[in-house]
């Protein structure tokens, strides 16, 4: 694995820099619901369910949506394939769903782009 793409990948958890007021609580890794522990290592692919304080509104992070309509550019391309540079994708709104993005998600027309610039 790569540890700057992946840093916490193959590490315990009590090694994880966990944002400050955060927990772990559950990894979904392939077919499995595991609830970590200390010496629960993180493995490339797992999906961390984390559970924090609620977000406070703060003039720093400013977050934007926008929606993805019939003839948008991005309509059918993998994240990977498009952007601004400086603008990060936080999550997409789809059909009621969050999703959170990966460089192989396809970007859908209706879909709400939610973003930080």
């Amino acid at each position: 694995p790569d540890p700057v793409a992946t840093p916490w990948a193959w590490a315990p958890l009590h090694a994880a820099a966990l944002p400050a007021d955060s927990m772990l609580g559950l990894i979904e890794r392939e077919q499995e619901t595991l609830i970590p522990d200390g010496q629960t290592f993180i493995r490339e692919g797992d999906r961390l369910i984390v559970s924090c304080q609620k977000y406070k509104n703060s003039d720093k992070v400013v977050l934007s949506e926008f929606p993805i309509t019939e003839g948008h550019p991005w309509v059918n391309q993998c994240l990977s394939e498009v952007g601004h540079p400086g603008v990060l994708i936080v999550m997409i709104k789809r059909e009621g769903e969050i999703l959170l993005p990966k460089g192989d998600t396809r970007i859908l027309q209706g879909d709400i782009m939610v973003v930080h610039d």
